[in-house]
């Protein structure tokens, strides 16, 4: 019984109770990773809840969790992209541009 599961997995009850007191009573298992965890991130990657939250261990065991706060850079351009994929064209001044590689294109074929 030292090796098996510590608890009934049918009833949840404590199959070893009453034997706290011998030598050979197992220890709780170390975490082999982080202490209380297995992530660099304060959630849970799954359902993107706090681990505060959303934890396997008791409420008294999770871990302590920092407040998530978004890191945005000020001066951001979030178009980074100056051709749209899916309609084919670009975002600014499509006609010129799409007529400037034409021509490109054509040099290279008569070259």
């Amino acid at each position: 019984m030292r090796y098996e599961q510590t608890y009934d997995v049918i009833n949840f009850s404590n199959k070893l109770a009453g034997l706290e007191h011998r030598a050979d009573y197992p220890k709780e298992k170390p975490w082999y990773f982080r202490p209380n965890r297995d992530s660099l991130v304060d959630y849970n990657i799954v359902s993107n809840y706090s681990l505060a939250e959303h934890f396997y261990d008791a409420p008294e065991k999770r871990p302590v969790c920092k407040d998530f706060v978004v890191k945005i850079k000020p001066k951001m351009n979030k178009n980074f992209r100056d051709y749209n994929i899916i309609s084919n064209k670009y975002l600014e001044h499509h006609d010129a541009k799409a007529g400037n590689i034409d021509d490109k294109i054509l040099k290279a074929e008569a070259a």
